[in-house]
């Protein structure tokens, strides 16, 4: 995500959590504007966790959705909303999918509206790479970086064709972290934070700030390079 923002290519996703989010913190590490359409109304109480990235993506791209808004999320609105994430994309990435995979939904409708399918490879003996595999049995391109993205396009982003992979998420000693501008609540989580991983309400707690304000300083923090969201929940300083 992040070698394509750099070539000038959009990165539009889900906004869900796991890869999706990936997709557009990359996109917004490395200097570009990312979308994200959601499987329900614009205002739901949906993954509240990833409430502050939306906002980050609605300042610096869109959040969009079909739904009228106070539409819940349900297992039938995700595969509806696929179409629109497919439709508004030149190709779509496929990183894993089992066999019953909502990405390949989304692979499907692609498939249906004559856009591009790729697809990162992956064990032949793991079930959440079978959905993927069966891809490119059916013929869809193998991608392992960028360039293999870009090829397809180079009369659009021939510009950036073999650039080099960005390290968006480490500071370089030019730009320090943390840097100066950051904001009362994002530099006293960053404090608070360690290489040991903490979880949510132990960081609230010893903050003594809301769930909200909490949330959003360290999704900031993420964004800048400053901590990672590790599995379960947990935070880790970078």
């Amino acid at each position: 995500a992040a070698g394509i923002t750099k070539a000038g290519a959009l990165v539009v996703s889900g906004a869900a959590l796991g890869v999706d989010s990936a997709a557009h913190k990359a996109a917004l590490l490395a200097g570009g504007k990312t979308v994200a359409v959601l499987g329900c109304g614009i205002d739901t109480p949906y993954l509240l966790s990833n409430l502050p990235l939306r906002r980050e993506i609605a300042a610096n791209g869109a959040v969009v959705s079909e739904f009228p808004p106070g539409y819940p999320a349900g297992k039938a609105t995700f595969p509806i909303r696929n179409r629109i994430i497919s439709g508004l994309c030149l190709g779509t990435v496929v990183i894993e999918a089992g066999i019953r995979s909502g990405s390949l939904i989304t692979a499907e409708h692609a498939l249906r509206q004559g856009r591009d399918v790729f697809v990162v490879p992956g064990s032949i003996l793991s079930p959440p790479f079978e959905g993927t595999n069966q891809l490119l049995r059916d013929g869809c391109k193998p991608v392992a970086e960028p360039y293999d993205i870009l090829a397809e396009y180079e009369t659009r982003y021939g510009a950036g064709l073999r650039i080099p992979e960005p390290n968006v998420s480490s500071p370089t000693p030019e730009n320090p972290f943390p840097p100066a501008q950051l904001t009362h609540d994002e530099s006293y989580l960053y404090r608070l934070l360690s290489e040991k991983p903490r979880a949510l309400d132990e960081l609230c707690a010893a903050s003594g700030l809301p769930v909200s304000s909490v949330l959003s300083a360290l999704t900031s923090l993420e964004l800048q390079g400053g901590c990672e969201l590790l599995p379960g929940g947990l935070y880790r300083k970078k």
